[in-house]
């Protein structure tokens, strides 16, 4: 039989890249400590080491990993990291960037009301209502524009033009030469002109 002769082979092996186990010891890849489950603890919050292999064990492990910090699967449940409360959704980045601040039933945190108005994409985008919308015949919750005033209060709006809902609400665009010509793109750049629900190169008033 093939055997892992050396420390070498178990780093270029996709055990090492996908399970941790890098360390060589007796013919065999193992993980032999934490470091080497670093790559996996990443992902998953496989963080600890049992019985030779990268294993999740506690909602600390779930605590250290990238899922946590950007999805909000903070809590152990069986042999995964889930968002089992609010709070596990409120510390991730999903929560400040887009309100995805609540968390769901199917263990995924959504967004919320409150989560679309603190959010970065509300700032940014306008993005500040946690609207009910529908694929495939499933429901599911997004931060939109809820009105014209979202649009007109973000950043886009004052940078690019982009101060109305467009036609189907879900985002906001320069709906008109108006517009763009009120953002500094058009002062600094010379878009003033709305074209295709953007301000483009046109006439500066």
């Amino acid at each position: 039989r093939c055997v892992a002769a050396s420390e070498a082979d178990c780093r270029a092996s996709q055990r090492c890249d996908l399970g941790g186990r890098c360390s060589w010891r007796a013919d065999t890849c193992v993980a032999a400590s934490e470091a080497d489950c670093a790559a996996i603890c990443e992902r998953f919050g496989y963080c600890s080491v049992v019985a030779a292999r990268c294993a999740l064990v506690s909602d600390a492990d779930c605590a250290r990993s990238g899922a946590c910090r950007e999805l909000g699967r903070c809590t152990k449940r069986g042999a995964s990291c889930i968002p089992a409360s609010d709070d596990d959704c409120g510390r991730s980045s999903g929560c400040t960037a887009e309100g995805r601040c609540h968390a769901g039933e199917r263990g995924f945190c959504i967004p919320s009301e409150a989560g679309c108005r603190a959010s970065a994409a509300c700032r940014r985008d306008g993005l500040c209502a946690a609207v009910e919308s529908w694929s495939d015949g499933d429901a599911f919750l997004r931060c939109l524009p809820e009105s014209d005033a979202d649009c007109q209060a973000s950043e886009g709006c004052r940078s690019d033009g982009a101060c109305h809902r467009n036609q189907s609400n879900e985002a906001c665009v320069a709906a008109s030469d108006a517009d763009c010509r009120r953002a500094t793109a058009c002062a600094q750049s010379g878009r003033c002109v709305a074209r295709n629900d953007a301000c483009v190169v046109g006439g500066k008033p």
